[in-house]
């Protein structure tokens, strides 16, 4: 981890003024398109467990001991 970001920062480092976030951002944004498919899996087990937490909350609050 600590190797991948001196890199970064080296490219950053190196990188022309006045367009150096600009190619950040264009490294970022190609570094990310292979993980798309994992990012997607992750949110949408975010969102489900999410929605269980608050079913489950739901469900319990009524019970007069767990509540």
């Amino acid at each position: 981890m600590i190797e991948r970001m001196n890199e970064s920062w080296r490219l950053f480092a190196s990188g022309r003024a006045g367009i150096r976030f600009r190619e950040r951002y264009w490294l970022h944004q190609s570094r990310r398109k292979g993980r798309r498919v994992r990012f997607d899996l992750v949110w949408w087990s975010y969102v489900t467990g999410g929605f269980v937490l608050v079913a489950l909350s739901a469900l319990f609050g009524w019970l007069p001991v767990l509540g």
